[in-house]
């Protein structure tokens, strides 16, 4: 059986805008309280470097 291309995000394979979904007609509206409020466990962070900044 394949595996859901969704069952292995995680912080080492985060979720990208190029990935294939499935569009559905209601908008996900979360607070941000709520995500400020998720442990640290629980955030996947990515770095991304900005243009033209040196840091």
């Amino acid at each position: 059986m394949q595996s859901d291309s969704y069952d292995d995000i995680n912080a080492d394979n985060p979720p990208r805008l190029s990935d294939s979904g499935s569009q559905i007609g209601v908008d996900l509206i979360i607070p941000q309280t709520h995500l400020d409020g998720l442990p640290a466990a629980n955030r996947i962070q990515v770095k991304t470097a900005i243009e033209g900044s040196t840091t």
